[in-house]
């Protein structure tokens, strides 16, 4: 579980996030949702401590991640953006292994984690052979996620994995990566940013809906749909296409 306590992060006095509290589940898919600016990626960045808030504190499995803690629980948790953000000079297997080999993991170790996660993402040898300006997006983004999982974390975070991805793409990701959740041996715990609602719906055992860097409702995306907390609740999923409704 992820514990967040009265978390604020503001930027030249303009406040990013101002959450009291937020309970993340263990072992679940956790979605974050809301429109551009209101502190989505924000939160990511603070639960991996690539910023520090300004007050409050992130807690992983009840371990409070602060300064001494930082580098200990980072290696708990992937980190997924848009695009991938993979090394341009590294080929796709050596992105996926970096860390396993910093942590100087017998080399038996890494090709075995290699050959089980390549299974899971669909990708064969040779295209974890290629450097990543030679793969796909879809492909580059299966990469990204063998590198996150690479480690066997028990928290995934995920901003925006698929959005710079063509429809068609993408909806063929969105359910190869459901059966990859589905099908890990330990589940894991994901927290995905996304500003699709739908996309939200269809992963999301729970959806958190924010606004200007605060929260508007938590709950099921039923909940959000047809028990709104606020008025801004139905705007935000009655302005999306398709409707939630597809993914009951």
């Amino acid at each position: 579980m992820i514990t967040i306590n009265r978390l604020k992060k503001t930027y030249d006095g303009h406040l990013a996030l101002d959450i009291d509290h937020l309970e993340i589940p263990a072992a679940k898919t956790f979605a974050v949702i809301g429109p551009s600016g209101c502190g989505k990626s924000t939160l990511l960045r603070l639960i991996i401590r690539l910023i520090k808030p300004d007050s409050g504190t992130i807690a992983i499995a009840e371990e409070i991640i602060n300064d001494a803690t930082e580098r200990k629980l980072r290696q708990k948790m992937g980190y997924v953006i848009q695009e991938g953000g993979l090394f341009p000079h590294l080929t796709a297997l050596k992105n996926v292994i970096l860390m396993s080999e910093r942590l100087a993991w017998p080399k038996e170790k890494i090709n075995q984690r290699v050959e089980e996660l390549g299974d899971l993402a669909g990708l064969t040898s040779r295209q974890l052979g290629r450097y990543p300006a030679q793969l796909s997006g879809g492909q580059r983004q299966r990469v990204s996620l063998m590198r996150a999982l690479m480690l066997d974390p028990p928290v995934i975070l995920m901003d925006e994995p698929l959005g710079a991805l063509d429809p068609l793409i993408r909806a063929r990701l969105q359910c190869d990566l459901k059966k990859v959740f589905n099908s890990l041996k330990t589940k894991k715990t994901i927290v995905l940013v996304t500003h699709d609602v739908a996309e939200a719906a269809f992963f999301g055992h729970q959806i958190l809906l924010m606004k200007e860097g605060r929260v508007i409702q938590q709950g099921s995306a039923q909940e959000l749909l047809h028990s709104p907390s606020d008025p801004f609740v139905t705007e935000f999923i009655r302005a999306q296409r398709p409707p939630i409704e597809l993914y009951e």
